[in-house]
């Protein structure tokens, strides 16, 4: 039996992707849906007294929570996402608050935000993401995970790549690295894996991914026959202020959102303590850059630059100038940094007046995060994108004359 609070909540997305589509197909159990999953009573009130309505022609800005609810406890929300969705150009961004950030919570002072659900329900966690987050939520969405490997399976599964060998005795048999399609037994093995060092943030990566890849396959595994049943799950297991037209509209629009168009990033912060209780401690300047770019609907590169470690960058380095020794010195300085330099060299030639950073399409990021790295020595370096790199490293860095000793 699986510990319902160590169950990784966080493939939320995922569910309402599919919850939207499902829905948008299966116009015949419109008020059967609507009665199953609208709040009632003091929380419908609750809840309609923060929520805003979207403005026109304006993002939508979805919360969706997982709870651990149980009829001994109003539960916690394990789990706490921000889906951003603009309409017109059919892209969203996903962002991961983890669930032991230590946050002012309205009415509470400091706690961690999945306190903010045992507190005050749906409505309160709204009102403390609207708070940390400077947007208005226009709709939320509750899931409750008694029906996630009964979602997994009706769909078919999903298909993921496995990025290493997963191995938990308490989780069953191993997860292989490698591409494959996962029944949801598996799927809930797979978000809720814990034996990264990253702790939390690595779980989040992984939830992002499979929430990315559910997105990106809800259109497609979908059919006629697959509808009443997902449709009976999903409807048991997500509680949401949305109403079948809300559902019908939105439908379209997120099926268009896949890998290609949704930017998944994480609200950074390192573990601490105060008077004893663990949290995860917000890094509030990159947070604020963070929520910055996302209000003003601006590209996240520089906020995912800072995401990435320097350990999990690897470079070439090759001196493209008629100084002897400028690609050693650089290498040094990016080892002693933690990067992995990979091999140091002469380029081509060796009348590069200017630095040059080559990267492929999906590397951008860490492009940007070493060119930041080196903006002391190389302050003027050019970005290139390349497709025809090799695939010993993340970056070519060419070393030009516009490095100084």
């Amino acid at each position: 039996m699986f510990h319902r609070r160590l169950i990784a909540k966080r493939i939320l997305i995922g569910f309402l992707a599919v919850l939207l589509v499902a829905t948008g197909s299966a116009f015949a159990y419109v008020k059967y849906i609507e009665g199953k999953m609208q709040p009632k009573g003091q929380l419908a009130g609750a809840v309609a007294a923060v929520l805003s309505e979207p403005a026109p022609k304006e993002p939508v800005n979805f919360l969706i929570m997982g709870s651990d609810y149980t009829e001994e406890d109003d539960g916690r929300s394990d789990t706490i996402m921000l889906l951003r969705v603009d309409l017109n150009k059919n892209k969203g961004v996903l962002i991961s608050i983890p669930r032991d950030f230590r946050v002012e919570i309205p009415g509470q002072g400091m706690d961690k935000i999945n306190h903010s659900f045992n507190y005050g329900g749906p409505a309160l966690t709204i009102k403390t993401v609207e708070k940390l987050t400077g947007l208005s939520i226009n709709h939320y969405a509750v899931v409750d995970y008694n029906g996630f490997i009964g979602m997994v399976d009706a769909v078919g599964g999903v298909e993921i790549d496995v990025d290493q060998r997963m191995v938990d005795d308490e989780l069953g048999d191993p997860i292989e690295e490698g591409r494959q399609r996962m029944d949801g037994l598996t799927a809930l093995h797979y978000v809720r894996w814990r034996n990264d060092p990253r702790g939390d943030f690595a779980r989040i990566e992984h939830q992002q991914k499979f929430a990315r890849a559910l997105i990106d396959q809800s259109g497609q595994i979908l059919n006629a026959f697959k509808i009443p049943q997902l449709v009976n799950i999903v409807s048991s297991s997500v509680q949401t202020d949305m109403s079948m037209a809300d559902m019908l509209s939105y439908s379209g629009h997120v099926k268009s959102v896949n890998q290609n168009n949704l930017t998944t990033i994480t609200l950074p912060g390192a573990a601490g303590e105060v008077d004893g209780i663990s949290y995860v401690m917000p890094d509030w300047e990159k947070v604020e850059l963070i929520m910055d770019l996302v209000r003003n609907d601006k590209p996240l590169d520089e906020a995912l630059a800072m995401e990435i470690q320097s350990y999990d960058i690897s470079a070439k380095v090759l001196n493209g100038s008629p100084t002897e020794g400028v690609a050693g010195e650089i290498s040094d300085f990016l080892s002693n940094k933690g990067y992995q330099v990979v091999s140091v060299g002469n380029a081509d030639k060796n009348d590069y007046t200017k630095s040059v950073l080559f990267y492929q399409k999906a590397n951008y990021a860490k492009a940007l995060n070493i060119k930041a790295a080196l903006k002391e020595l190389l302050p003027d370096i050019e970005l290139k994108e390349s497709d025809t790199l090799d695939s010993q490293s993340d970056v070519l860095l060419i070393v030009g004359s516009d490095y100084k000793k």
